[in-house]
């Protein structure tokens, strides 16, 4: 992929599961080529929500883009799962002192990757189980 590594784009309002744009910033994020596209919520509903059915800019984004690999969080639950060419790696929530009390260090709120100088190769979630 002849491409820039990284793209990120973020939404601050939310409002029953939809998220809000300015039109110009999905249409520019859909013109760039990227390995690693950094979203804060999903492309597409994760599994334990229902009630959403609306098509996501999110979704757009990644189609329009094809990275090798999205990551992104807002749902606070580990996920890997493909989207067409791309990975998808849904990020966990990063632990705080009652849930390592009650439950342990919440594995995947980070993943690893490595930079060969053209590629990203996935390494792993981190801290795994």
């Amino acid at each position: 992929m002849n491409s820039s590594l990284i793209a990120v784009i973020g939404d601050v309002h939310h409002q029953i599961g939809l998220a809000y744009y300015k039109e110009f910033e999905v249409e520019h994020m859909k013109s760039l080529q990227r390995e690693l596209l950094l979203l804060h919520d999903w492309p597409v509903a994760p599994p334990h929500i229902r009630h959403v059915h609306a098509r996501r800019p999110e979704a757009e984004i990644v189609e329009a883009t094809r990275p090798a690999f999205v990551c992104c969080g807002h749902h606070h639950t580990a996920a890997d799962f493909q989207l067409g060419p791309t990975r998808v790696l849904g990020l966990n929530i990063i632990s705080t002192k009652e849930l390592i009390h009650r439950h342990g260090i919440c594995p995947g709120w980070c993943v690893l990757f490595e930079w060969n100088g053209s590629s990203l190769q996935f390494l792993q979630p981190w801290p795994t189980k």
